[in-house]
């Protein structure tokens, strides 16, 4: 199978020997602005964060806030957003965490999420990752552990996995998933969502077409030859027009 990719991988080389009658176009989440990853977060019926303009986004918070008496114009100065201040707001570099005020004045027109925060705080610096590869999903904690009271983003700097666990679609039942509800297909043979966890309810906040899976648990779980197998049966299904890759 022929790869066209802007990155390699671990599996690659095992995927480059398999017979496959289509090449494997493998983008990356360069390639999705966040309103489109956001869309396409929708489109698979997930939980999102408000999310669009922050001329928008950021006054519609203040005002919600404002609008529960004075304790709420006191909570309204101190709701936050994340600005994507790149097309994809990938990195720690494209985005930054603001107050939803200062965000108005600086950055009105950029497209932004809101910061949704436990009441714990624990849920800063910590997403669930769910890589959905053909017919398999693996799922595992990313845990920033930066020792920095400010840490927010859980994808970069020092970071840890733990309670990493993965089921096969084509023999479980609707009741072994619920991080997504499966209400859409999804014509990619490998892709990834970044949850967090708000109050016992999932949020979705970053969609990835094609996750580099290389130093990530899935490399320690998934031998290269099984994991190239994975992708060349979603990728010929796909090419068949059977194989239903839902979210």
């Amino acid at each position: 199978m022929y790869i066209v990719s802007k990155f390699i991988d671990y599996y690659d080389d095992a995927l480059k020997k398999l017979p496959c009658p289509r090449n494997y176009e493998r983008g990356n989440n360069n390639d999705l602005s966040k309103k489109e990853q956001f869309s396409i977060l929708n489109h698979f019926g997930a939980n999102c964060p408000k999310n669009g303009l922050v001329k928008n986004v950021a006054s519609d918070i203040m005002k919600n806030a404002m609008q529960k008496g004075p304790l709420g114009a006191l909570v309204s100065l101190t709701k936050e957003v994340v600005v994507y201040l790149t097309e994809n707001g990938a990195n720690a570099t494209g985005k930054k965490k603001m107050l939803a005020d200062d965000a108005l004045r600086e950055y009105p027109n950029n497209y932004c999420s809101e910061l949704l925060v436990s009441e714990d705080k624990s849920s800063l610096g910590k997403s669930l990752k769910y890589v959905r590869i053909g017919p398999v999903a693996i799922c595992y904690w990313v845990t920033n552990k930066t020792n920095n009271n400010d840490v927010w983003a859980s994808n970069y700097n020092d970071v840890g996995f733990d309670g990493i666990s993965s089921f096969d679609y084509d023999i479980a039942t609707p009741a072994d998933f619920d991080l997504i509800e499966p209400q859409a297909s999804i014509m990619f043979p490998l892709y990834s969502v970044d949850l967090i966890l708000i109050d016992q309810k999932l949020y979705a906040v970053s969609f990835d077409p094609a996750p580099k899976l290389k130093g990530t648990p899935i490399e320690l779980l998934n031998p290269d030859v099984k994991m190239a197998e994975y992708i060349q049966k979603a990728v010929q299904m796909m090419d068949k027009s059977l194989y239903r890759i839902t979210a």
